[in-house]
């Protein structure tokens, strides 16, 4: 039986990159976390990146409404914090 319902599609992947641009420094001990508008979501470990290293970050989520967010990446440690917001459409 099918549905005359249109389906939202409430799935999102958000990608992001963490750069290490301090020159000849490391950075330790770094997080991250995600806030989707519904929920926040944190990194599950730590990570190191020596100076021009970088890594990517990608989450999946699923909202569970529609409607408009705003979204915000966070990469922290100890000694700085650095955010991104992007507004999505669900």
């Amino acid at each position: 039986m099918k549905s005359n319902k249109k389906r939202k599609n409430t799935q999102r992947i958000f990608r992001f990159n963490i750069f290490n641009s301090f020159e000849n420094s490391n950075i330790n001990n770094l997080s991250w976390s995600l806030n989707t508008g519904e929920n926040i979501i944190n990194s599950t470990y730590e990570v190191n990146l020596t100076f021009l290293e970088d890594i990517f970050v990608y989450v999946h989520y699923n909202y569970t409404n529609v409607g408009n967010y705003t979204v915000t990446a966070t990469a922290y440690n100890d000694q700085f914090i650095e955010t991104e917001s992007l507004e999505v459409i669900i």
